[in-house]
């Protein structure tokens, strides 16, 4: 059964794989850590222009395509989700 990334999800994963706290990574895109909270909640997606620069920020790590649920996405969320249960 293919699960749909939670785009969410990849980036609270992501955050917490590299132990990187959201006021930071809120400096790092450019916005503030109310932006980063609605993020990692779903509670709403950022826009073309943040995401990527999420993409930049995490080196690739949460890619832009993630929050459009596309294939490369859901592999995306694959190995974030793996790497994360090593940790």
């Amino acid at each position: 059964m293919n699960k749909r990334p939670q785009q969410a999800t990849v980036l609270s994963l992501w955050l917490k794989a590299q132990g990187m706290t959201r006021v930071e990574f809120a400096k790092r895109v450019g916005c503030n850590k109310k932006m980063v909270d609605y993020w990692c909640a779903g509670r709403c997606v950022p826009t073309l222009a943040y995401a990527f620069m999420i993409e930049k920020v995490t080196k690739g790590g949460v890619s832009a395509s993630v929050w459009l649920g596309t294939a490369v996405g859901q592999q995306q969320w694959k190995l974030i989700e793996d790497r994360a249960r090593a940790i």
